[in-house]
């Protein structure tokens, strides 16, 4: 395998409960312990999980969650398109 290939794999289910959270911290922690670079992104709106396990919180802890990122960063470039010169 060539080791600059990148996969994406994702778990979806439209019931809440079957346990995703559970797998997806599963699957990147055998990844990582076999030395691969993993990116876990729980994109749970309505119930995130991932914070919860203890081995997967970052040190230090994030002040911020990827929903007000992205908040911040769409007022910024809102406000700098007003304040443009014509």
């Amino acid at each position: 395998m060539n080791k600059h290939t990148t996969h994406i794999t994702t778990f979806y289910s439209y019931k809440g409960g079957v346990g995703r959270t559970m797998l997806l911290a599963n699957t990147g922690a055998i990844l990582a312990r076999k030395g691969r670079k993993v990116l876990l992104w729980d994109l749970d709106v309505e119930a995130p999980g991932m914070h919860v396990i203890p081995a997967l919180q970052p040190t230090p802890a994030h002040k911020r969650g990827f929903l007000e990122c992205l908040w911040i960063c769409r007022t910024a470039a809102k406000n700098s398109i007003q304040t443009q010169p014509p």
